[in-house]
């Protein structure tokens, strides 16, 4: 069965990227760090090593900047933040700012680089989050987003 036959777009609306942050945001002791890294990671389609491995050298939050280091021979380049994520880094910074990296884990390190667990979110009625007609959720989803705005 192909991607097409599965699900009507390959992509989330930004509507529903939001239904994914808030159940992020209420799990856990790090959920705003996890609703953090979808909002970054979708805004800027980032991929799962780009966003764990992003650093707060990268991050201008005076000029509303953040440089990304694509991996996967992508073009580097430096994106605009927009409201929503200069808040989001800001408190980050504030809570997490004895680490070189925006996001860290557990032992205040880089992330590991797998799959993080907000990936796995589902809403409020504990369904998994779909796009379109059906088909499950992954990072991918995230990508094509940005890229069909």
């Amino acid at each position: 069965m192909t991607n097409a036959e599965r699900r009507s777009r390959e992509y989330l609306t930004e509507a529903e990227v939001e239904k994914r942050m808030a159940p992020a945001e209420k799990q856990g002791r790090h959920g705003y760090r996890d609703a953090s890294m979808i909002l970054i990671a979708y805004r800027h389609a980032l991929r799962v090593s780009e966003l764990v491995s992003l650093r707060w050298e990268q991050v201008d939050l005076a000029q509303g900047l953040v440089h990304v280091n694509r991996v996967k021979n992508g073009t580097p380049a430096t994106h605009p933040l927009r409201g929503p994520e200069l808040r989001a880094l800001r408190r980050l910074q504030r809570d997490y700012s004895q680490s070189p990296y925006v996001f860290t884990g557990e032992r205040k390190g880089p992330m590991p680089n797998c799959e993080p667990s907000f990936w796995r979110i589902n809403d409020a009625d504990n369904q998994t989050i779909r796009p379109g007609a059906g088909g499950r959720v992954g990072y991918g989803n995230l990508l094509m987003t940005l890229l069909n705005d």
